[in-house]
């Protein structure tokens, strides 16, 4: 039996301090489309992009529980900031900070987006969505999507 450890409670908000925002530098990055798509080919990559693969599935199925800030930039330019919180399997939390009114909540079935200020709910399964990809116990990558990996060089 596994034991889970102790983390935020996905029904509630936590208090949200803008402080926390960090920035981090762009690097080269490993991108994953779309959810259970198509097992990706192996043979596409090199030594190194696999090697780098299975050091970030690797890390993906240590974690746990999580959480961190974040900014997000949407195409029009303005952006968001808020708190994420990660407690596998299953469970994720994004709480925007105002003036945003959105949140985002998986249940472990469920992944829903809260819009407050519509007082709407969306709901989608968490099996079809990218985010079964970090929210699942047993992580796979190349079974569990298309993967490509792409080069981003970092901001002067």
């Amino acid at each position: 039996m596994r034991r889970r450890a102790s983390g935020p409670d996905f029904r509630h908000s936590a208090p949200l301090d803008p402080r926390d925002v960090t920035e981090t530098p762009s690097s080269p990055t490993l991108a994953a489309a779309g959810p259970a798509l198509a097992r990706t080919d192996p043979a596409q990559f090199d030594a190194t992009q696999l090697a780098a693969l299975e050091q970030l599935q690797t890390w993906l199925r240590g974690v746990v529980t999580l959480q961190g800030s974040f900014t997000q930039e949407a195409p029009d330019g303005t952006t968001s900031t808020g708190r994420f919180y990660i407690q596998k399997p299953g469970h994720l939390r994004f709480e925007y900070a105002p003036p945003a009114r959105l949140q985002i909540v998986a249940d472990g079935f469920w992944v829903a987006i809260q819009d407050k200020k519509l007082k709407t709910t969306e709901k989608y399964p968490l099996a079809t969505t990218p985010l079964k990809l970090i929210l699942d116990d047993k992580v796979d990558l190349l079974a569990d999507a298309d993967i490509f990996i792409h080069n981003v060089r970092a901001e002067a």
